[in-house]
Order: structure tokens, then sequence, then C-alpha cells
């Protein structure tokens, strides 16, 4: 017997064991329900897997939230190991003790940051020491701005009696950002402290 010929049987076989039309092994069902049938089996399967991905990806989020504490210095010390590996590997084939070049990028990299530190507190002072100028040109502006609405309502007819521009731009809003903004930048900075430390 050829190979050409065993699979000729084996193929009759198969046939003989499965029947070739779906529809024929239930004479009562009708074919386009059974059709019907599996894409509501497919789109539920779907609908599962994607619940399935977005339920994941919120149980992740949360570990990862309750754990920030511990994760974000362990994220920091292992983005300062990859800033830092080229400058100690330099240092190595230059024939300085791993101990040795870990101790200068690490005093080098505190005194940038606290070269940086000095920079900005010295900034944030100078501004707080500007802000009632800076106040009073804020003032003068909505004032204009005010004033420049109220021509333009007198223009069209437009009766804005009861405009106040102070309630429209909340700055408290502002400082609360920037309060929320500052108090990130000194955790981040903390944290990257804590881990230069140990």
């Amino acid at each position: 017997m050829s190979d050409q010929s065993v699979d000729i049987a084996l193929e009759d076989t198969a046939g003989a064991a499965t029947p070739a039309d779906p529809t024929s092994s239930d004479p009562d069902e009708d074919p386009g329900q059974s059709a019907v049938s599996r894409l509501e089996t497919i789109s539920n399967s779907r609908l599962a897997l994607a619940l399935l991905i977005i339920l994941t990806l919120f149980v992740v989020g949360v570990v990862l939230k309750l754990l920030k504490a511990v994760l974000l210095p362990f994220a920091i010390a292992l983005l300062l190991s990859n800033i830092f590996k080229p400058i100690v590997t330099f240092l190595r084939s230059k024939r300085v003790p791993t101990i040795a070049a870990l101790f200068v990028v690490l005093l080098s990299f505190t005194a940038v940051l606290f070269l940086l530190t000095l920079v900005l507190y010295s900034s944030v002072e100078t501004f707080a020491q500007e802000l009632p100028k800076y106040q009073g040109r804020v003032t003068g502006f909505l004032q204009s701005l005010l004033l420049s609405i109220q021509e333009l309502a007198a223009r069209f007819n437009v009766s804005v009696e009861g405009f106040q521009l102070r309630e429209a731009i909340q700055l408290s809003s502002i400082t609360s950002a920037l309060t929320s903004g500052i108090g990130s930048f000194i955790g981040v900075a903390s944290n990257t402290f804590l881990v230069i430390l140990f």
C-alpha cells in the first residue's frame, strides 16, 4: 500500500467518525441558531477575558499603591544604579577600586543634589520676596481684563453686573497645585537621599 492510499483511507475513516454537516447531528435544531449560539459563546468569552484583564490591572494597581512606600526607594535605587554604572565602570577601567569609585560617584551626586537644592531654595526665597510686586502686577492685569470684558459686554449689550473675576479664578487651587508639586519633589528628594545614605 502506498502512502497516498493510506492518507485517503485515513481521511475516509475520519470523515465517517465526524459528520460532515454539523446540522445533521440534530434534525430539530435550526442551522442559523447554532451559528448564533457559537458567536454568543465567543463574544461571552471575549467579554470575560476583557473583564478579567481589567480586574487584574485594578488589583495590580491597588497592590502597587499599597506597596509604594516600599517600592519607591527600590525603584530610585535601580534608576540611580543604571545611571551611575557607566561612571563606575569607567573609573574601574582606570584602576580605581570599586569602593573608591562608588564613593566618588555618590559624593559627586550628593554635591550636585545639594547645589540644585541651594539654587532652588534661593529661587523660591527670591520669588517670595518679590511676591508683593507680582501680586500688584497680577491685580492690575486682572482689573484691566475686567474692564475689557465690561467694554465687550457693553458693545454686545450683555449684562455682566454680577460677574466677579476673583470668583472665576480660584487662587487657592493654584496655590494647592504648587504646594502638592513642591511636596512631591521633596518626597522624591528625601527618598533619593535615603537610597544614597543606605
